[in-house]
C-alpha cells in the first residue's frame, strides 16, 4: 500500500487490519474506499477522523458482490441488479454521513446500524420468506449471521 501517494481517494483492497495508527498518519488521500474487510483498526479510524479523512465503513462500500448474488438469485437482470446495487450503498452511505458530526467514525455508526437492522429482521416475519429465498440464510441461519456480524464488529472495535 502507497498511503503516501497524493491521490484524492484510496482504495485498500487485499488484506485486513493494513491502516494502522502508524500508516493513517502517512495517508494523503480525502477518501479512503475500502474493497476488503476490515482494513483500517479502530486506531487508524481514529486517526483519520482526527485528520478530516472521510473512511467510508467496508461494510458498505464492499457489499455489491453479495447485493449482485442476492439479486441475481431472486431473477433480476444485469440492468435491475446494478439499480439495486447503487441504490442499496448510496442508500447505506447516507444513512452513516447524513447526522455525521466532524470527527465521528463511521464505520462505528454503520456497525450499529446493521447489529439494529439484523436485529430487527429476526423479530419480523420477514425472515421466513427470506429462509426459503436464500439457500444461504436457510444453511446458516439468521442467529449465526448475527453472532458472525457481532464478532465482526467486535474484532474491528477492540478497544
Amino acid at each position: 500500500m502507497l498511503p503516501h501517494v497524493d491521490a484524492e481517494i484510496l482504495i485498500p483492497g487485499a488484506r485486513a487490519l493494513v491502516i494502522d495508527a502508524t500508516v493513517a498518519h502517512q495517508v494523503k488521500a480525502k477518501v479512503i474506499a475500502p474493497i476488503s474487510n476490515a482494513p483500517v483498526t479502530l486506531e487508524g479510524e481514529e486517526v483519520l477522523a482526527r485528520a478530516d479523512i472521510l473512511s467510508m465503513p467496508d461494510i458498505i462500500t464492499n457489499v455489491g458482490a453479495l447485493i449482485a448474488s442476492f439479486a441475481q438469485h431472486l431473477g433480476a437482470d444485469i440492468s435491475q441488479t446494478k439499480k439495486l446495487i447503487v441504490e442499496i450503498i448510496s442508500q447505506n452511505l447516507t444513512s452513516v454521513f447524513e447526522d455525521q458530526v466532524k470527527r465521528d467514525i463511521p464505520k462505528k455508526k454503520a456497525n450499529a446500524i446493521a447489529l439494529q437492522r439484523l436485529e430487527e429482521i429476526t423479530k419480523s416475519e420477514k425472515i421466513g420468506a427470506l429462509r426459503f429465498l436464500s439457500p444461504w440464510i436457510r444453511n446458516l441461519g439468521v442467529k449465526s449471521m448475527l453472532i458472525s456480524f457481532k464478532e465482526y464488529a467486535a474484532l474491528s472495535f477492540r478497544s
